[in-house]
Parts: C-alpha cells; sequence; structure tokens
C-alpha cells in the first residue's frame, strides 16, 4: 500500500485495491482508499464498492470526495460572482466615460456651430435652426 501511494501510479493504486476485493480483505481495501486518496477515480472506488456490497467502507471516501467538489464548486461560484461584479463596474465606468466624451464632442459640436453663427458668414447657414428655413 505504502508503496502504490508513493508511487504515484494511479493505474497501481486501482490494480490494488482489486487485489483486496479479490482476497476478501475489507479492511485493506478501505485503508487503501485514504493511503491512495488522489490517486483513485471516484467512481471506480463507488462502482467496486457497490459491486463487492462495501459502501459503508467507501462511504468515508466518497463523503471527503464529495466535500472537495462542493468546495471547488463553491469558489468557482464566488470567483464567477467577483468577475461579475468587476465587469459590471467596469461596463458602468465605461458607459459613464463614454457619455461624458460624448458630451463633451456634442458641447464642443455645438460651441463650433455658435461661432460660425457669430462670423454672420453670407449664404452659409450655421445655426441648427436655420438649417431648414430655406426649404
Amino acid at each position: 500500500m505504502l508503496y502504490a501511494a508513493e508511487s504515484r501510479n494511479c493505474a497501481t493504486a486501482e490494480d490494488l485495491i482489486h487485489w483486496f476485493l479479490e482476497i476478501g480483505n475489507n479492511e485493506c481495501f478501505a485503508a487503501c482508499l485514504f493511503m491512495c486518496y488522489d490517486l483513485l477515480n471516484p467512481d471506480v472506488v463507488l462502482e467496486l464498492a457497490w459491486r463487492h456490497n462495501l459502501l459503508d467502507f467507501a462511504m468515508p471516501y466518497m463523503v471527503q470526495v464529495l466535500k472537495e467538489y462542493i468546495d471547488k464548486v463553491l469558489s468557482q461560484v464566488m470567483l464567477i460572482g467577483l468577475l461579475e461584479s468587476y465587469l459590471w463596474i467596469s461596463a458602468t465606468t465605461f458607459q459613464i466615460f463614454l457619455a461624458s466624451l460624448l458630451l463633451n464632442k456634442f458641447n464642443g459640436f455645438f460651441f463650433y456651430l455658435d461661432a460660425l453663427h457669430s462670423l454672420d458668414i453670407e449664404g452659409i447657414h450655421t445655426h441648427p435652426s436655420s438649417v431648414f428655413e430655406n426649404e
């Protein structure tokens, strides 16, 4: 069991739990689940425990796996929430920037039209209201 855990080889760990089940050593099966915890696939462990009526031996392992999966999902949900709020703040900031930019552009545009109107060049309709007067 120690060799399988230190080898970091998933196939070796899985072969070992199969062997423990073949010889009927249920306690070593349960001990191997903890020694080789990160090397075993939870679906394989659950299937083997179910087929050999050893769900009681595998249940602590399955509870730990489920706890880790829930923690991973919750951390991802929190990360997504943080990203969404950052994107909302960024989008809102961009909208405010864009609105102020457009406001400054239009104010500059109307200032330019007022300046042209004050020149009073003959034949050029510079004031916005005077554009449609000749039609």
